[in-house]
């Protein structure tokens, strides 16, 4: 640990990559794990605008369930340590494979207990490969919007709507 500290302290730039294993432990489902999302569907019948296309509610439905156990998990000591390390570092990069949001909510943490501003530095926000569950697009003109609503799944008619052109929005 001593030496880990060392190389942190002294290193000018710093790259931070994570993925699942940093979320499981708040309780977030892995997509490739024992119990992983992906054991009982194939990515291409959920997570790619073909299969919305052919089925939004179906879709819809899957990534309404995720949301809602997303929702109810918190930051763990990692995410929390993470935050600090990139607000403490002007040169620190956090990249993450993870949809959940936990790093943005646990930086959002770190900033309202150790800054001045309400805002985070732009150095200090994650970068999403994926995305995030929580970040919604028309499938018409492209608008993007934050929603953190649960989804009424239960027909098309009541699935999310576009506030700009009222076309369908995916996740």
């Amino acid at each position: 640990m001593d030496d880990a500290r060392h190389l942190l302290g002294s290193a000018s730039r710093l790259l931070i990559l994570t993925g699942a294993g940093v979320s499981a432990e708040s309780g977030v489902p892995t997509f490739r794990g024992p119990d992983g999302l992906w054991k009982t569907r194939r990515p291409e019948e959920l997570a790619t605008p073909q299969a919305f296309q052919a089925d939004p509610r179906l879709v819809w439905e899957w990534y309404g369930l995720r949301r809602e156990r997303v929702g109810a998990c918190r930051p763990n000591p990692a995410h929390e340590a993470i935050a600090r390390l990139t607000l403490e570092n002007g040169d620190a990069r956090l990249v993450t494979q993870n949809v959940d949001g936990l790093h943005e909510l646990a930086l959002e943490e770190a900033v309202a207990e150790e800054c001045s501003s309400d805002e985070s530095p732009a150095h200090a926000t994650p970068i999403r490969l994926h995305g995030s569950l929580f970040w919604t697009r028309c499938t018409v003109c492209d608008h993007r919007t934050l929603d953190r609503h649960p989804v009424d799944a239960d027909n098309e008619a009541s699935l999310p709507r576009c506030p700009k052109c009222q076309a369908l929005l995916r996740p």
